[in-house]
């Protein structure tokens, strides 16, 4: 009796065992039920959410559900534990699809989000300036003002890497309201901070000081040292930028910010410029000096260089500013290079754009397509399984040819619409008066060019351009001319700085009609060249070797007088 029992134990124990296995949770319940378990904390503990998410089984994860859902959180805990390298996006770029179709408004929101932070740790700025934009916008209709202060904060940051600053401004802008409307006042704090920088890049010198003056004691409440350091760099910088610099307090702010946290090479380069303005020379070349040790790239150097220069100019050592300025010219070259992969292409954006736009319409085709066969034809299976791997294979295919293509727009940019904007401007327009109906010809030619010229004329940053370029080419001779003669007047100063570019008094008359005839404009020159010879300017001979022996530049398309 006993050896029958113990037969039927044996026979039923592993039977029993696995009931139990199969009455308890599935791989997939268990995935799930930790997932959603790491979402609950992730924002709080992201290090052991982290933790969690690498310890799990991603061949566990059978649905794409799952899988989009593991890949978000696991971009989310990467992105709060700093580890920006970028190298998750090509998951991402998965989720995102999968969330775009089958995801919730705040999922998908944050999917792109997560994928465009990813794009651009890696540096792919076109495409994270299309996602962070995206994620933007549908942030601020489902009104989560974080993720849409944080976009906009984000793209603020890409445009200004790329020197677009206007762009970076606006963001800046919008990342402020987004933080305000969300109530979160440490965000707000930082937001603030990044519009006063925005401000400054943007040469508006006033309301930066004014902003910075109010974050400072706020930064000061909130004990955010941090933010108080860049407070006080930033105006300290902007007061030895105004007109006149503030030298005492670019010291005194630079001094406060020492106690914080020690001076960059651009700071130390500051304090040095604000030492030779107060007239401590001694004290600024010892500032430089140190400020040159503690610059590590290309562009610390460069700002250095620039400080630098501004010293040996005041302190009359001529050689030393010409090998500077040698210097400063080929960092500028090197930086410009470096700062083309950072900036963000305008045409590559369009083009991503459309190229999802086209993508998507063709997904939702095939996805009507697909519906369709498996509802006629589910029996074919070996059927479905060739269509799919054809589809794959095109839809490989597509992708590279996307890349190739955007590889080449990479190497063009802006600079080809700028290019060709004003040469087909023209064209188009000699080209409907040549074909014009009316006989007279040469009266449509003039009426066309008239307007024509009248808009060029009125472009508002015009004569600050010429102005600009005249200074670089002939060693700030307009710069000189307003410092060291003081009572000639503005259009005296435009008129001579036109002349200086090359334009005919006959161009002149024409384009800048405040000096309404080429007689006015003749005489006014010759009153300035009267003014020049009788002032009491270092530089009088250097001004007036211009009306004897002026240059002329084939880009002006005009001549000598």
């Amino acid at each position: 009796m006993n050896l029958s029992v113990r037969k039927l134990a044996l026979l039923l124990g592993p039977a029993a065992a696995l009931l139990l296995a199969a009455c308890g949770p599935s791989p997939r319940s268990r995935a799930s039920a930790t997932l959603d378990d790491v979402e609950s904390y992730i924002n709080v503990r992201p290090d052991s959410a982290l933790a969690v998410l690498q310890k799990i089984d991603t061949t566990m994860l059978h649905s794409s559900r799952l899988r989009a859902h593991y890949y978000l959180l696991r971009c989310i805990a990467l992105d709060k534990t700093y580890v920006d390298d970028g190298s998750f996006r090509k998951e991402m770029e998965w989720a995102a699809d999968w969330f775009s179709t089958h995801g919730r408004p705040d999922s998908r929101t944050k999917a792109y989000f997560y994928l465009a932070d990813q794009q651009k740790d890696a540096g792919e700025y076109a495409e994270a300036s299309v996602n962070f934009t995206r994620a933007q916008e549908m942030a601020e209709a489902q009104e989560n003002w974080f993720l849409s202060g944080m976009a906009s904060r984000n793209l603020s940051d890409i445009y200004f890497h790329g020197y677009d600053f206007s762009q970076s401004l606006e963001y800046a802008r919008k990342s402020v309201t987004a933080f305000k409307k969300n109530g979160s006042n440490a965000h707000v704090l930082y937001a603030r901070m990044q519009l006063a920088t925005a401000y400054f890049n943007n040469s508006l010198l006033k309301e930066c000081i004014d902003l910075c003056d109010s974050l400072r004691a706020e930064a000061t409440e909130a004990n955010n040292p941090g933010v108080l350091a860049d407070v006080l760099s930033t105006m300290a910088t902007a007061f030895i930028e105004r007109t006149p610099p503030q030298y005492d307090s670019t010291l005194c702010l630079l001094d406060r910010f020492s106690v914080l946290f020690p001076l960059t090479a651009q700071k130390h380069a500051i304090y040095a410029w604000a030492l030779c303005l107060k007239g401590d020379y001694e004290s600024a070349i010892q500032e430089i000096h140190v400020a040159y040790g503690a610059a590590n790239n290309i562009e610390d150097s460069l700002r250095v260089h620039i400080q630098a220069a501004r010293i040996a100019e005041k302190i009359g050592d001529i050689e030393q500013y010409a090998i500077l300025q040698r210097e400063i010219v080929t960092a500028s070259n090197a930086l410009v290079r470096n700062s083309i992969l950072h900036s963000v292409d305008r045409l590559q954006v369009h083009y991503l754009w459309e190229q999802e736009y086209k993508l998507k319409q063709i997904m939702q085709h095939n996805q009507f397509v697909v519906a369709v066969i498996i509802l006629i034809v589910c029996l074919l299976l070996g059927f479905l399984l060739v269509l799919a791997r054809m589809r794959k294979t095109r839809l490989k295919e597509k992708i590279r040819a996307n890349e190739e293509l955007s590889s080449k727009l990479s190497l063009y940019g802006t600079t080809v619409e700028e290019t060709l904007d004003f040469g087909f401007d023209v064209l188009n327009k000699l080209s409907d008066a040549y074909y014009h109906p009316n006989t007279a010809r040469e009266d449509v030619f003039r009426r066309i060019m008239k307007d024509y010229i009248s808009e060029v004329a009125a472009r508002e940053r015009l004569g600050d351009a010429i102005e600009q370029n005249i200074n670089i080419i002939h060693d700030d001779v307009i710069t000189k001319l307003r410092k060291e003669i003081p009572s000639l007047k503005e259009k005296d100063i435009k008129l001579f700085s036109l002349y200086l570019f090359g334009f005919s008094y006959k161009a002149i008359s024409e384009f800048f009609p405040e000096f309404s005839s080429v007689n006015s404009t003749y005489s006014r020159m010759s009153r300035l060249r009267k003014a020049i010879a009788e002032s009491k300017s270092d530089h009088a001979g250097f001004f007036l070797s211009f009306f004897d022996n002026r240059p002329t530049y084939s880009g002006t398309n005009v001549q000598k007088n």
